[in-house]
């Protein structure tokens, strides 16, 4: 039961469906178990959400843009993956995901932008291989694992895409912990319209290093999960090349009966050393930007293939400048039908 419990949050997490992101950054992975999955070889799970966005756009204190801030939105998912390999000692697999996102506010007589051109169509495929062996009588694992994620905007943002390649290891030392590190390297392609050429200089390598301690309180029902990580991304342009540390705490648990709870907190430091200078930004530019990011989901599991869900997350973008800062809030309720 505690892999079931498992994937039971690795399928819904704590995300919820976003246009523009500040950096545009992939989320961090979840963090690998340490013994291997169990049961049938594969998983297919579709969702819909629907749900209210105060800042879409990501619209900052100090900003050009002179649409709604605001809107509701309606999202599906398909979400899959297949095990076509799987012993007590190595575990394959494929999987993959399909996201669409719709803003309903649009433009007003005399606006220039709307929440509906952040509208979002995206795609990740991903292969994995694991070792699935034992240290001292303990489980641990070692994996590899490839991803490709595509997404889409109707703005002038365009597209971003992205190859991503990951090595992990993990492993339960004692009864009711499990430990892991990994390290990931990022090659993000963004197709970025906006008429300053500096602006649109995206494209990067971003490499991270991270680690997980996750500590079970009630094996199967109760866990905290601590990680941290170490971030560098040299992008093409100067502006967007920043050094970052974040660190982050999850606590999932069973709340009464068929009903979970899962709350997480993340702060992220980045640093950017040649600032971000532009037109309507004075030298030294942004030269610093903190994101504190917390979420809480419920899961109500009403039967064996169907969960419910709500959940809400803020977002807060604290940079240097007034120009940088900014803060999102997204709240929505979910039903996913599993397969």
């Amino acid at each position: 039961m505690k892999i079931a419990r498992y994937f039971l949050f690795a399928w819904l997490g704590l995300s919820v469906p976003g246009g523009a992101l500040a950096e545009f950054d992939p989320p961090a992975p979840q963090p690998p178990p340490a013994s291997p999955p169990q049961g049938r070889s594969w998983d297919l799970s579709v969702r819909a959400s629907a749900g209210h966005d105060n800042n879409p756009v990501l619209a900052t204190d100090v900003t050009f843009y002179t649409g709604h801030r605001d809107s509701n939105y309606y999202s599906a998912q398909i979400m899959g993956e297949w095990r076509f390999w799987q012993t007590m000692d190595w575990t394959a697999g494929v999987t993959g995901n399909v996201d669409v996102v719709r803003y309903t506010e649009n433009k007003d007589p005399g606006q220039v932008n709307a929440p509906d051109e952040y509208n979002l169509n995206a795609i990740d495929l991903g292969a994995y291989l694991r070792h699935h062996f034992k240290v001292m009588e303990r489980p641990a694992s070692v994996g590899a694992a490839y991803g490709f994620t595509s997404e889409s905007w109707r703005t002038h943002l365009g597209s971003l895409v992205t190859n991503e390649v990951t090595v992990d290891v993990a492993a339960s030392p004692f009864q009711n912990v499990e430990v892991g590190a990994s390290v990931d390297v990022a090659f993000n392609n963004y197709e970025v319209r906006f008429p300053a050429p500096m602006l649109n200089d995206r494209d990067s390598r971003s490499t991270r290093l991270g680690g997980f301690l996750r500590y079970w309180f009630r094996p199967g029902l109760t866990s905290l999960t601590l990680n941290a990580a170490y971030t560098n991304t040299d992008a093409q342009g100067s502006n967007f090349d920043y050094e970052g540390n974040s660190v982050g705490a999850r606590l999932e648990s069973q709340i009464f009966g068929p009903v979970w709870g899962a709350i997480e907190y993340s702060e992220d430091w980045r640093d950017y050393e040649n600032g971000f200078v532009a037109a309507f930004i004075p030298s030294p530019g942004r030269t610093s930007m903190d994101i504190i990011t917390v979420s809480m989901r419920v899961l109500w599991v009403i039967g064996p293939n169907l969960i419910a869900d709500l959940y809400f997350t803020e977002t807060e973008y604290d940079g240097n400048m007034p120009q940088f800062d900014t803060v999102r809030e997204q709240y929505g309720i979910g039903l996913t039908y599993r397969f």
